[in-house]
């Protein structure tokens, strides 16, 4: 996988350098991390001010391409970036999203007798009713 930056705008605006970038000879889309990484090699900026928006591959073809923003401060970044895309961005994400993958059907089977208990209640309520 190689990372190309096609274009550069610096935005002093929102304190930031706007980085559109290719990624070339991926057979799939590849993945965000991995691209941020690259893109954190070539611009020798800080990973935790690099936010990689997104990574699009055309139909048939095996060249992605993409929007990724290195802010100037991390303060700036917080300001503008809205949380899930910060948090979708950073490297323990992927680490804390496996931990709740793996805690989710422990919670699930707790609640499916719950729910069979529910239903009975309400069968039980329906008979004397009746």
């Amino acid at each position: 996988m190689n990372v190309e930056i096609t274009r550069e705008v610096k935005n002093p605006l929102l304190h930031r350098t706007d980085v559109y970038f290719t990624v070339v000879d991926s057979p799939a889309t590849p993945k965000r991390l991995d691209v941020k990484k690259k893109i954190i090699a070539l611009k020798n900026a800080d990973p935790s001010r690099v936010i990689v928006d997104n990574v699009k591959q055309e139909s048939g073809k095996k060249e992605s391409s993409g929007y990724a923003k290195v802010y100037d401060s991390e303060e700036s970044m917080k300001e503008i970036e809205p949380e899930y895309k910060i948090k979708r961005n950073t490297f323990e994400a992927k680490e804390d999203s496996k931990e709740q993958a793996k805690e989710l059907p422990k919670e699930e089977a707790k609640k499916a007798p719950a729910k069979e208990t529910e239903k009975e209640s309400k069968e039980e309520a329906k008979e004397k009713s009746e």
